[in-house]
């Protein structure tokens, strides 16, 4: 890991709830536009700034290394501190846990998901 993704942590747990990602949660959003949009305020000490070239690098391997995820083909893009995700997901869950992901990272203020849902191999 490089000096820049050691400078973007990340801490999921606390705030899972609040931004509404069970299966349940985004379920008709999901069903309704094909989309799921999660945007969180900014807070004291977040990074300030574009941020875009650190923050790709560093959403792909937290996918990457989350082990529900990790099999999966997920892409990530971003601007302005919105990040998109994109790929095949086999549930509501791991997209909900995706987009969980990518909003708990500093710097990033919007998380948009247009991951499809794929039949589980």
């Amino acid at each position: 890991m490089d000096n820049a993704t050691k400078e973007i942590p990340t801490d999921t747990a606390p705030h899972a709830g609040a931004w509404q990602l069970s299966a349940a949660d985004i379920k008709s959003e999901f069903e309704a536009t094909g989309r799921v949009v999660r945007t969180k305020p900014s807070g004291v000490g977040e990074p300030t700034g574009p941020m875009d070239d650190l923050l790709v690098p560093f959403v792909k391997t937290k996918l990457q290394s989350d082990p529900e995820l990790a099999a999966l083909n997920l892409d990530a893009a971003a601007s302005g501190g919105i990040v998109t995700l994109s790929g095949s997901a086999h549930s509501l869950d791991q997209i909900g846990r995706a987009v969980g992901i990518v909003l708990a990272i500093h710097g990033v203020t919007s998380a948009v998901s247009t991951i499809t849902l794929a039949p589980a191999p």
